[in-house]
């Protein structure tokens, strides 16, 4: 009688214990799918788990039997109260049966090393001997192994390496579930194979030492995988937010581009306007900068918007801008201060190579005049003051060269 009601209390005590681990393992399901259980769910599954655990002992299966066809239960259960495809299936039954089995595994070695019994009395059969009466004393790590784990899948939801939150933080996708499932089935299979050692009578040190070494490293693999494929994860988004930084600032680049020219070119000559030469004078000012000033003004445009139109006008800018361009290329900073005043601002040159290169542009203009394309003179004035013989802030001398323009326009006019 008394055997019988210590059965009882013992079924009775270790569901109960059991309860909670079950209830554990499908909240994480719940919490990680976001998804709201019914509660009759808990108590059902419960039933049917706690059933199968209880048949499993009493025909005494072998323990790699019991954990499988728990596993298989499990999987089944998520899929059918959550409606989730198979591989989200694996991926959270078996994250919750790893952890199962190895607190198991660790509680099963550690009491048999404390009470220095054979592996055997932690099997699934009764056994005789070893501390002294007939007993099964499996049911008392298999209690504790359920509170312990039920208390670690509630520490899961909380943001650490290894846990359920930390993998729910990075929204995992289906590549990144199936190589997890994958994996935590094959550490899964390998300490299912390693239960076997409970079959064995020796009461060898070393022997018990070798599931509590495969329990260890299984939790071990078990964070890494998980660690490494959120590093996967945050890799690739770094890639993605990176590629679209790029972009971003690719846009930026042409907005701020796009504002500048807008703000600060010629819309006709594409120069720099009279807008950006104000930013430059200060900058020069500032910086104390000394370089060559020319400036210039086209000769006779007024006549040509004149007689012609300013389409023409126009053609007649552009030509010269253009000469001007090919001639002075990356020397000078080239900016239109006016309808037919330019400016050429240059940091480093000599005034003798400069007129020289005025010169051609001068050639370059009588050479195309008067003909179909430019049926009229084109020419230009011009002033240049070198700033390193000028004592002066850059506008002033800018107004000096300005009258030099004035005396060389005279004198083209005198001249023809």
């Amino acid at each position: 009688m008394n055997d019988i009601l210590g059965k009882f209390l013992s079924i009775i005590i270790t569901g109960v214990c059991y309860s909670f681990y079950n209830r554990e393992i499908f909240i994480n399901c719940a919490y990680y799918l976001e998804f709201k259980i019914k509660s009759k769910y808990y108590f059902i599954t419960f039933i049917v788990n706690y059933l199968l655990f209880i048949f499993l002992s009493l025909v005494e299966s072998p323990l790699t039997v019991n954990w499988s066809v728990f596993s298989l239960f499990l999987i089944l259960e998520i899929r059918l109260i959550f409606n989730a495809d198979w591989s989200l299936s694996i991926f959270l039954g078996f994250f919750s049966g790893i952890y199962g089995l190895i607190i198991n595994m660790l509680l099963r070695t550690i009491f048999a090393i404390l009470l220095n019994v054979p592996m055997v009395y932690f099997d699934s059969k009764i056994h005789t001997g070893g501390i002294g009466v007939i007993t099964n004393i499996k049911q008392f790590p298999i209690l504790i192994g359920f509170l312990i784990t039920a208390l670690f899948l509630k520490y899961s939801r909380i943001n650490s390496y290894g846990s359920l939150q930390y993998l729910k933080n990075y929204q995992l996708k289906t590549n990144s579930i199936c190589f997890l499932s994958i994996q935590f089935l094959v550490i899964y299979i390998y300490m299912i194979l390693c239960l076997e050692i409970f079959s064995l009578t020796s009461n060898d040190i070393l022997l018990k030492l070798w599931p509590l070494k495969s329990a260890i490293f299984a939790y071990i693999f078990v964070v890494l995988v998980i660690r490494y494929e959120v590093n996967i994860i945050k890799i690739d988004s770094y890639k993605k937010r990176t590629q679209q930084i790029r972009k971003e600032i690719v846009s930026w680049n042409k907005n701020d581009k796009r504002l500048f020219l807008d703000t600060y070119q010629d819309d006709l000559t594409h120069y720099y306007n009279r807008r950006y030469a104000m930013q430059l004078f200060k900058q020069w000012n500032k910086e104390l900068k000394k370089g060559i000033i020319c400036f210039i003004d086209i000769n006779h445009l007024k006549n040509v918007n004149d007689e012609f139109n300013h389409t023409i006008g126009d053609q007649y800018i552009c030509a010269i801008t253009e000469i001007m361009k090919t001639i002075f290329k990356d020397q000078a900073e080239f900016i239109r201060y006016g309808g037919d005043e330019f400016l050429l601002l240059f940091e480093k040159g000599n005034i003798s190579l400069l007129m020289e290169q005025l010169k051609i542009i001068d050639l370059k203009l009588k050479n195309i005049s008067c003909s179909d394309k430019y049926p009229f003179n084109l020419s230009i004035s011009y002033g240049v003051i070198d700033m390193n013989d000028f004592d002066g802030t850059i506008q002033e001398a800018i107004k000096q060269a300005d009258l030099l323009m004035y005396e060389n326009k005279k004198f083209k006019y005198k001249n023809g």
